[in-house]
């Protein structure tokens, strides 16, 4: 009875559910007709499919189904209003529960089917799903064009966005792009009421110059008879960080930070490279950007402040034991010329034992020698107190009884296995999992731990990782990984490497290592902001 009554319903059925972009057009379901009956039917079958895919997506998906769907719902309601206004008759109660049971039976079927390689796909299902008019945003008689979704792409950096949501309307959208630099800045305008005019300027390197130059735009476009509801503007990531992005939000800008890797540019060995001609193609790229068009380039999201200031500590660390490596090995660099072997700068008695030290001819230290090792160790001993400091704000995190950010609670929920201590737990987190990831792959390509192939005509190999993503949460979990098999042999992960390896051993373990490494990272990212255990993993004794 149930099979019956969904090819009788196949037509409503199959348009709501393309409609919110759940299933591809090449589904088995029945080819959609223009709408529903009444638009109250729409509006409670579109309701129906809401609750649906609430229900049962995926808890590490996007929202943006469900918000493109809540809109739509928010629209059949507005023309359900409207009919009953115009006397029209709605269906009966029956008909309409009876609707709501068959689409939610389908939409939990697509949905559980669907969502899950929903990340790979989505904008190509989202402008089919819209019709050809989607990467066409300005055509008369358009429909649904604020539906299309964001997707995520994988470069290494972050996660980034390939499509703008919602895409604005160019006739009244003031477009500024800025090409940043030490000495000036050159920016680039799409201006509204001047058509095929793209608007150049040289500012002076200061965010105050650059909103008076957008400033003054505005009312050229009044000139010209165009109106400015909207201003956004972009730039290029790099060396000054998002202190501009910041700066451009505050005063009702909206902005679009381009990663540079992403916008493709002339690949002949010698080109033609000036800042009018670089921001000329960033303006380009941001306006194909912002009609829809698919993977013209990527956008960086601008972190939080407060996420984005809680790295240097853990990066300063960084630094610092990079220092002490340094110290210590010029110290000893000074000695081994000198013939003296096994002195250890780290311990406590080392100006002790720097001053019964003698030279491999029995003489102590040359005067200017042991007056350089001693300026050298009250470096050392500047910056292993610094350390210490450092560590112990990190260790403080652990202690802490109170109620816990969340960022710090995932670092005590790290910190609880075996094989994971305060640091790497703290690297992980501040590194990488207090970003939203809508994907395993996003994660693992934000570590540069996914696959490049090269596969045309008849060449097809592999090129290893792309090594493109967050150079410090990579190294970290590969170490990790090695760890992972002493002090947790008996996970799932640690069985699995053995099984895969075999007999073999050498290269092929490291690369199943970094292998290990990619499905580690994405079981404590689970592990972290879910609280899914990995398989057969050891927490610490209490």
């Amino acid at each position: 009875m149930i099979s019956v009554t969904l090819v009788i319903q196949g037509t409503t059925l199959g348009w709501v559910v393309r409609r919110l972009g759940v299933i591809e057009e090449e589904s088995t379901l029945p080819e959609p007709e223009p709408e529903p009956e009444t638009a109250q039917a729409r509006a409670e079958i579109a309701t129906a499919s809401l609750d649906a895919v609430r229900e049962h997506r995926d808890s590490t998906e996007v929202t943006e189904h469900t918000e493109a769907a809540a809109e739509l719902v928010q629209e059949y309601k507005v023309h359900a209003d409207r009919a009953s206004i115009e006397g029209q008759d709605p269906e009966t109660i029956s008909d309409q529960l009876e609707a709501q049971q068959r689409l939610r039976l389908v939409a939990i079927t697509a949905a559980r089917e669907k969502l899950a390689d929903r990340a790979e796909t989505m904008d190509t299902e989202a402008h089919r799903a819209l019709g050809p008019s989607a990467h066409r945003p300005y055509e008369r008689g358009r429909q649904f064009s604020k539906h299309v979704w964001s997707t995520v792409i994988r470069l290494g950096g972050c996660v980034m966005t390939t499509v703008p949501a919602p895409l604005p309307d160019l006739r009244t959208t003031l477009v500024v792009v800025v090409e940043v630099s030490k000495t000036a800045w050159v920016i680039g305008a799409h201006v509204p009421g001047l058509p095929g005019v793209k608007v150049k300027q040289r500012l002076e390197p200061r965010a105050e110059a650059l909103l008076d130059a957008i400033a003054r735009l505005r009312p050229r476009a009044a000139d010209k008879g165009g109106v400015v509801e909207r201003t956004i503007a972009a730039y290029e990531s790099g060396y000054s960080g998002f202190w501009l992005a910041r700066i451009l939000q505050r005063a009702g800008i909206a902005v679009h930070v381009i990663q540079p890797v992403s916008v493709p540019v002339d690949r002949r060995a010698r080109r033609a490279k000036t800042d009018a001609i670089d921001v000329d193609l960033l303006l380009r790229t941001c306006l194909a950007f912002l009609r829809g068009e698919p993977r013209v380039c990527s956008m960086v999201p601008v972190p939080d402040e407060e996420d984005e200031d809680a790295r240097h500590p853990g990066r300063e660390r960084e630094d610092l034991v990079a220092e002490r490596i340094a110290l210590t090995n010029r110290i000893g660099g000074i000695l081994t010329t000198l013939g003296v072997e096994g002195y250890d700068p780290l311990r406590r008695d080392r100006r002790h034992r720097l001053s019964q030290l003698r030279t491999a001819l029995g003489a102590p230290l040359p005067a200017h020698a042991e007056a350089r090792i001693l300026r050298m160790l009250d470096r050392l001993e500047l910056v292993l107190a610094q350390i210490s400091a450092l560590e112990a704000q990190r260790d403080a995190v652990l202690e802490r009884a109170e109620q816990a950010a969340p960022a710090e609670t995932m670092i005590k929920r790290l910190a609880s296995l075996r094989g994971i201590g305060a640091q790497t737990a703290t690297l992980l987190v501040r590194e990488g999992f207090v970003r939203t990831f809508r994907s395993a792959k996003a994660l693992g390509s934000y570590a540069g731990l996914v696959g490049t192939p090269f596969a045309s005509g008849g060449i097809e190999r592999e090129q290893g990782i792309t090594k493109a993503g967050n150079r410090r949460l990579r190294t970290a979990v590969v170490e990790l990984a090695w760890l992972w098999l002493r002090y947790q042999p008996g996970s799932g992960l640690a069985t699995w490497l053995r099984q895969r390896l075999g007999e073999a051993g050498g290269r092929m373990r490291k690369v199943l290592v970094v292998a290990l490494a990619r499905k580690l990272l994405v079981a404590l990212w689970r592990f972290a902001t879910q609280g899914l255990v990995p398989e057969g993993t050891v927490a610490k004794a209490a």
